[in-house]
């Protein structure tokens, strides 16, 4: 007998029925993954859009890692040199270390002819060398010759000094004038036939010293301040540590140097009756010289005169 409703048709549950119910909520999860995967797909695209991708590169990945290491080195000499080797390493003074830095930088300024100010220190020098003349507005004249300039034109022969070369020969013109005078005229002693040029030799002294400093330039021109690594190795050189010494008690320690080893220079070119054809080999012997008297580390300018066994000024 059937207890079915009047009306009512049963409905009978068959083998597709069942699985249909039985997939009903995998179909379901697999659709959410899509959706979540698209998603993704979408966001990744949409980073990418933002962010542009940038292919490997193991070069500069390297040099990356390189300067990070050699930052790091040098930060570590820095701090814990002057206390493994506190004689070898001597500390320099944030004074003594401007100065350097400020020495290195003017005798890494090349002259430039087109800078007013450079050709205005051209002229003060010709005014000093010669009192009571005036310089042609054009720079040019046969008077530069007589200055001990190889050409009628001193620009041609700026070269290796730089600007420092003229500013030293100022410098000795205006701070020690008889000594100035005594060297451009070759007053003392018995002369070659053919000597040695005043001004250009002094310009190649100013190189010279550069080089017995430690601050020679190198190739082109940088007025880039030196590294802490590198001023300290400069202060490590025996010269350089001798320059210091006398920089720590003279303003102007480099002009009174510049002009001492004129003096030496010249002094050293008599005894050797020298000719221009010598120029560079007593240059040399010049240049182991001075970096032997500031080995001694002298304190103030009678003790490099002393070292160099030049009579003082109050002789002259």
């Amino acid at each position: 007998r059937s207890s079915m409703q009047p009306g009512v048709r049963r409905r009978h549950v068959g083998a597709t029925d069942m699985m249909d119910a039985g997939t009903l909520e995998p179909l379901l999860r697999k659709q959410e993954d899509e959706e979540r995967e698209e998603q993704e797909e979408q966001e990744d695209h949409r980073q990418k859009q933002l962010i542009p991708y940038r292919p490997f590169d193991i070069l500069s990945f390297m040099w990356s890692l390189i300067s990070n290491f050699q930052g790091a080195m040098q930060a570590c000499l820095m701090v814990f040199l002057p206390w493994c080797c506190p004689e070898q390493h001597p500390a320099l003074t944030l004074h003594q270390a401007q100065k350097l830095e400020r020495l290195h930088a003017s005798i890494q300024q090349p002259f430039v002819s087109e800078d007013p100010s450079h050709d205005g220190l051209l002229r003060q020098l010709y005014s000093l060398s010669f009192p009571g003349e005036s310089c042609p507005e054009t720079m040019t004249c046969e008077r530069w010759k007589d200055m001990g300039w190889q050409g009628s034109d001193p620009r041609t022969d700026i070269r290796g000094s730089g600007l420092v070369g003229v500013q030293l020969l100022v410098y000795m013109a205006q701070n020690h004038p008889p000594v100035f005078k005594d060297l451009m005229h070759k007053r003392q002693g018995t002369r070659a036939e053919w000597e040695y040029p005043f001004a250009a030799g002094g310009t190649n002294l100013t190189f010279a010293l550069a080089e017995v400093l430690g601050m020679a330039p190198r190739g082109l021109r940088t007025a880039s301040s030196l590294s802490p690594v590198e001023l300290e190795g400069l202060a490590r050189a025996a010269p350089c540590k001798g320059f210091l010494a006398l920089m720590s008690q003279e303003n102007e320690a480099f002009g009174e140097l510049y002009v001492a080893s004129f003096r030496y220079f010249d002094r050293t070119w008599l005894q050797r009756k020298a000719s221009y054809m010598q120029f560079n080999e007593v240059m040399t012997v010049v240049k182991q010289d001075l970096k032997r008297a500031l080995a001694t580390n002298p304190s103030s300018v009678s003790e490099l005169h002393s070292a160099l066994q030049l009579q003082p000024f109050a002789s002259l």
